[in-house]
């Protein structure tokens, strides 16, 4: 009984702690002169200004250092060497973490393989056999429109709603092209094995072009999907392509994209906590703003003393 007492208790006071709070506040508005409101916008301009010049700053040196590594234009030499490098070195980083995930979280008695797991190795040669060249040019056409990004977002100074569509619409297209892409591996997969086993006059099984069930299988690198396909001479695989570690290097080529995109939501962000800071500030006080406070504080109490009514009535029953 006296547990439920306190829990009760703490219940009313939530409500009215939030109420007395927007009183206070109320009342402190009450006592703001206009001097005192100009000191109050200076500063918060001051504060808002600095971070939004920090974001926009670093959205600039990031936009730099990429520039740096794949070139400012489409036809940029230096990408020619640096596009592959980073595909290589990102999918040699996935493979490892996939390794050591299954070495530690997979591996009960704690037993160094003298050899690599065979999944691990026949999604390594599917990889290099078929899914590396597929990956470049994912990773090159995410890079590319990364670059088209930069440059708008920074023509128009980060500040354009349009900024957002195009955003969405390139992380969209790339996850397009990469469900077109797996299609297009599990097609070549399946003939692959039926002219590897001689069964050339065998009707292949059909298989349909499913984007959202691919990329939803796709999004588990520790699990990787395969196909088992049912023959003649039994039932028979050969897809280990490893779908996750192609996805997520297309969707890492968009790193410099996403970082981007936050930073010009986060100039937005505070641009608007500007104008509402400022204009709260401008009204502190006046005869119009008292009044919505207190029919804000009206509809508080409206609200707040029948939810407290019935929270009691469901504990006391």
């Amino acid at each position: 009984m006296h547990d439920q007492l306190v829990t009760i208790a703490g219940i009313i006071a939530i409500p009215f702690s939030a109420i007395l709070s927007l009183c206070g506040i109320m009342l402190g508005l009450f006592s703001f002169d206009e001097k005192r409101k100009i000191l109050i916008s200076l500063k918060i301009t001051e504060l808002i200004s600095t971070k939004k010049v920090k974001a926009e700053k670093f959205a600039q040196w990031w936009s730099t250092n990429f520039f740096l590594l794949f070139g400012a234009n489409f036809f940029s030499k230096r990408q020619i060497l640096t596009i592959p490098l980073f595909t290589i070195l990102y999918s040699t980083f996935l493979f490892i973490s996939w390794f050591l995930w299954m070495l530690i979280f997979y591996n009960p008695d704690h037993i160094i393989p003298n050899h690599i797991p065979t999944v691990l190795d026949a999604s390594i040669n599917n990889f290099l056999n078929y899914g590396f060249v597929y990956s470049l040019v994912l990773d090159f056409i995410s890079i590319s429109i990364t670059r088209v990004y930069i440059k708008y977002s920074l023509r128009n100074r980060f500040s354009s709603f349009k900024a957002i569509l195009f955003f969405i619409t390139s992380i969209l297209l790339i996850v397009f092209l990469f469900t077109i892409v797996i299609y297009k591996l599990k097609i070549s997969s399946i003939d692959d094995l039926y002219t590897m086993q001689g069964l050339y006059l065998e009707k292949r099984p059909i298989t349909n072009w499913e984007p959202v069930q691919t990329f939803y299988s796709s999004l588990n690198i520790i699990h990787n999907e395969t196909m088992i396909i049912v023959t003649s001479k039994g039932l028979m695989t050969n897809y280990f392509i490893p779908q996750a570690l192609m996805l997520y290097t297309s969707l890492m080529a968009q790193i410099s994209l996403i970082i981007i995109f936050l930073c010009y939501i986060l100039i937005k962000s505070l641009t608007k906590l500007e104008i509402l800071s400022l204009f709260l500030v401008k009204n502190a006080g006046t005869a119009s703003m008292s009044a919505c406070g207190f029919i804000a504080l009206a509809v508080i109490l409206i609200i707040c003393i029948p939810m407290t009514l019935l929270i009691l009535s469901i504990f006391i029953t």
